[in-house]
């Protein structure tokens, strides 16, 4: 898994247009991309791009494995 200080915006490449309330989402374990996943209501507002084990890689895990991004790849954290 890649720390979230050596991720880069190549992240980005491959997800659809980003939709009103919606927010990508990024497999740091496997690289399973997510397109337009609806929001939660912890999401940071301003975050485009949540970085979550998807459910294949996170059976059994009880880690908070949670990082996001906004549109410039900057780390963005619960206000």
């Amino acid at each position: 898994m890649a720390p979230m200080s050596k991720l880069h915006n190549g992240d980005y490449v491959g997800f659809h247009a980003l939709k009103p309330g919606r927010i990508h989402v990024l497999c740091p374990r496997c690289g399973r991309k997510f397109s337009n996943v609806p929001r939660a209501e912890y999401d940071p507002p301003t975050a485009v791009l949540a970085h979550i084990w998807c459910e294949r890689c996170s059976a059994g895990c009880k880690e908070d494995l949670a990082g996001y991004l906004d549109k410039n790849g900057k780390r963005v954290y619960n206000e």
